[in-house]
């Protein structure tokens, strides 16, 4: 029976952290992601494989992780960065054994962080949505853990995309989403539609992007207004 709990607890993590419905953080715990650093280790290419995991679901994702300024990326390209993994003795630990001040310890067992385990399965993000955590205390928290050869979670494949370059008809269409020149809603139905990059948008006519399905009036005026702030326009726009 206690087994069942720990599996809901899980469940209702990356739900509490994302303020995600309970339908899609079920969805995501059945593939295995539990927490906001399970995510941050995925890619948009591995969510792809997810059965059920559809454009609205992706697009409540995108937008979640957006609203924390956080991302990731649309394939993962390089291997796991090697991580000292803490043993069953060191998890157990209680965090008064990092050395952290009192009122450190205070705030971390606020926020039900009360080992060594409840730690390290964090990364800095999670740490800075504890109430009263800021910068200074995660530096301090860091230093504690290193002393013992340990670490917080840390993001895999976490990296924003360069900003886009005015004229350049390669930029992605991941970077004017995150650069401020798209709307998630935009991005979401391009990825569906397979529009990747600003060539693939600036070759149709405004009544091709008008004929796409999900693009109203709205977000045809943002996508507009997003190409023209990088010199690009619609083929036989003005």
């Amino acid at each position: 029976m206690g087994k069942v709990v720990q599996i809901r607890d899980h469940r209702s993590k990356i739900r509490e952290q994302l303020g995600l419905s309970t339908r899609l953080a079920n969805r995501l715990a059945d593939a295995g992601i539990f927490t906001l650093g399970d995510l941050l280790h995925r890619s948009w290419a591995d969510l792809d494989n997810i059965r059920g995991l559809g454009s609205y679901a992706r697009r409540d994702i995108r937008g979640a992780l957006a609203a924390q300024g956080l991302w990731l990326p649309r394939h993962t390209d390089r291997p796991v960065p090697e991580q000292h993994t803490a043993t069953n003795d060191e998890r157990a630990l209680d965090i008064a054994v990092l050395g952290l001040a009192a009122q450190t310890v205070r705030t971390l067992q606020a926020g039900e962080v009360n080992t060594v385990g409840d730690l390290v399965d964090l990364n800095r993000a999670d740490l800075l949505r504890i109430p009263g955590v800021g910068p200074v205390m995660v530096r301090e928290i860091k230093a504690g853990l290193r002393e013992r050869g340990l670490d917080l979670t840390r993001y895999y494949g976490f990296m924003k995309p360069d900003a886009p370059v005015a004229g350049d008809a390669s930029t992605t269409i991941e970077a004017l989403y995150y650069h401020g020149h798209l709307s998630v809603r935009a991005l979401t139905i391009f990825e569906r539609e397979g529009i990747t990059t600003v060539a693939d948008l600036v070759a149709m006519k405004p009544a091709d992007l008008r004929a796409v399905r999900g693009i109203g009036p709205i977000t045809f005026d943002v996508v507009q207004k997003g190409l023209r702030r990088l010199g690009f326009r619609l083929a036989g726009g003005r």
